[in-house]
C-alpha cells in the first residue's frame, strides 16, 4: 500500500482532482487499498500536500478531515502573490470551508502534515463539538494524535459569547457564498465574524479563487 496505489484508485474512479470524498467512495478506497479510515486520512492528506501552492513560505501543507457524514474533506495552502500572509488560505481553513460548502455539520478528525498554527486552533474551536475534535499530526519533527482541548487549552468559543452558533451551521450554506466572483470579496468590509474574529466570507472568496486557480 503505497502513495502511488492510492494515486492510481482515486483516477481509476475518478477522483484525481476531487477535494471531496464521500462516504461510500471512502469505504471503496479503503477496501481497495486494505487500510482503516485514519490509514486513509494520513495518505489523501500527503497526496493533498502535493497540490500545494506556498507561493510566498515554500512550505506546503496538506490536510485531510473526517467529518460526521463519513465524507472526506482535503485542504491545502494556497499562498498569492502581492498579498500578505494573513490574506492566505491554511490547509486547516480549507478543510473547514470545504466542509461548510458540502453542508457538513461536524468535523472529528483531521490529519495534517504539520502541527496547526494558533490561527488555525482558533478557527476549529468554534467548530461543533470542538474539544472532542482529534489532530492526527504526521510532521517531520513531529508525529502525535492530540484534541484539539490539549492543543488549545483554556480556550475562548462561542459557548462564551452565550451562543450556540458555530462555523459549520446545522442548515445548508446560501449558495451565494459559494459563487464570490474573483477579485470581488464581499468580506473587504463588515463581514461576519465569530469569535476569533475569523471572516467567514473572505475564506470563501479565497477558496473560491483556489478553485479557479486548479480548475
Amino acid at each position: 500500500m503505497t502513495l502511488q496505489d492510492l494515486a492510481s484508485a482515486l483516477a481509476d474512479m475518478g477522483l484525481a482532482k476531487s477535494f471531496v470524498i464521500t462516504k461510500l467512495q471512502r469505504l471503496e478506497l479503503e477496501a481497495r487499498l486494505h487500510t482503516d479510515t485514519l490509514g486513509l486520512l494520513r495518505m489523501l492528506m500527503q497526496i493533498a500536500k502535493t497540490k500545494a501552492s506556498p507561493r510566498i513560505s515554500s512550505f506546503p501543507v496538506g490536510a485531510a478531515g473526517l467529518g460526521i457524514s463519513g465524507n472526506v474533506y482535503l485542504g491545502i495552502n494556497i499562498e498569492f502573490h502581492s498579498t500578505s500572509l494573513n490574506q492566505t488560505l491554511h490547509a486547516e481553513q480549507f478543510v473547514v470551508c470545504n466542509a461548510r460548502m458540502a453542508s457538513e455539520t461536524r468535523i472529528t478528525d483531521i490529519s495534517v502534515s504539520a502541527a496547526p498554527c494558533g490561527f488555525c486552533r482558533q478557527m476549529c474551536c468554534e467548530l461543533p463539538e470542538s474539544k472532542e475534535l482529534k489532530f492526527h499530526i504526521h510532521g517531520p519533527l513531529l508525529s502525535t494524535s492530540q484534541t484539539l482541548n490539549t492543543l488549545l487549552p483554556y480556550s475562548f468559543g462561542p459557548e462564551d459569547l452565550g451562543t450556540k452558533q458555530t462555523i459549520l451551521p446545522a442548515t445548508s450554506v446560501p449558495s451565494c457564498l459559494l459563487q464570490i466572483p474573483q477579485g470581488k470579496c464581499r468580506a473587504s468590509g463588515a463581514g461576519k465574524r465569530h469569535a476569533a474574529g475569523v471572516c467567514v466570507e473572505h475564506v470563501h472568496c479565497l477558496l473560491s479563487e483556489m478553485f479557479s486557480f486548479w480548475k
